[in-house]
């Protein structure tokens, strides 16, 4: 199964992912429409986070190349004890985030960079799927 098959499947996943967030966050929804799912998180913390959209595929390319289809060498990734306040505070967010939610759910990654701590990503199970909202420092993003 290609990049290109998986799509769907994340798709699901990464809105099944804002579904079960936003259980755990006041006055948070997900909203399905026609060609677009998006996470309204009306409340920080979550609100800088999770605020987000996701289009259905089949958008048409602008010079008929379709990028989706590319091969990168996966990177090689030091990888940190996982810790959920360090996720929080990697993402410079409060201990209050996600107040709601069961944190042992969540599978937590800390990516290092020279013996520091500058990205993590979480991961949970929900309905047999697996959800995942990386984050971090916006100097590691580059």
């Amino acid at each position: 199964m290609d990049d290109v098959d998986l799509y769907p499947r994340g798709f699901e996943t990464q809105v099944a992912s804002w579904e079960a967030n936003a259980r755990g966050s006041d006055g948070a929804s997900v909203v399905r429409s026609p060609g677009v799912a998006v996470a309204v998180f009306p409340n920080e913390p979550e609100r800088t986070v999770y605020n987000n959209a996701l289009l259905a595929r089949g958008l048409d390319t602008r010079d008929g190349h379709d990028a989706r289809r590319r091969r990168l060498p996966r990177p090689v990734i030091e990888l940190g004890p996982p810790d959920w306040f360090e996720c929080l505070r990697i993402l410079e967010l409060g201990p209050d985030f996600l107040h709601g939610a069961d944190h042992a759910a969540f599978h937590v990654l800390i990516a290092r960079l020279g013996g520091e701590n500058v990205a993590t990503a979480m991961a949970g199970s929900i309905t047999s799927q697996r959800c995942s909202a990386p984050g971090g420092a916006d100097w590691a993003r580059r």
